[in-house]
């Protein structure tokens, strides 16, 4: 009796790679909400800290910090008093400016995470 031999078979398996698929639509919303506000947060430390020591608003670098920053300090004055001595301004207004959106920032992120985390029941495996 002759007895035929079967061709080998091989089966492929799709693996999905989390890695090679790049990151994930909420990783790049998480990534762009703290660049943004990163930068926000630059711009304020940096007025706070040009104000605090008397930067002179001849500078045209220091004027179009102040023209940029101004809009983003606004909701904050008047929380605190800004005493002033001579060309030196402490000014809290833009510390609490870092402080309110470094918070919301984190908020929005914490929101994104939540609703776009995995769905469904999860069940506890007990020993």
């Amino acid at each position: 009796m002759e007895q035929r031999t079967q061709p080998a078979t091989q089966q492929e398996a799709v693996v999905s790679d989390p890695v090679a698929a790049g990151p994930s639509p909420v990783y790049r919303w998480v990534r762009v909400i703290w660049y943004v506000t990163s930068v926000v947060n630059v711009l304020c430390a940096v007025r706070f800290v040009l104000r605090l020591l008397g930067a002179s608003v001849a500078s045209p670098f220091v004027t179009l910090e102040y023209a940029v920053s101004a809009p983003l300090v606004a909701p904050f004055r008047g929380i605190f008093p800004e005493p002033v001595s001579g060309p030196f301004a402490w000014e809290p207004s833009a510390l609490v400016a870092i402080a309110v959106y470094s918070l919301l920032a984190a908020g929005v992120v914490a929101l994104i995470r939540i609703l776009a985390g995995p769905r469904g029941r999860r069940t506890a495996i007990r020993a």
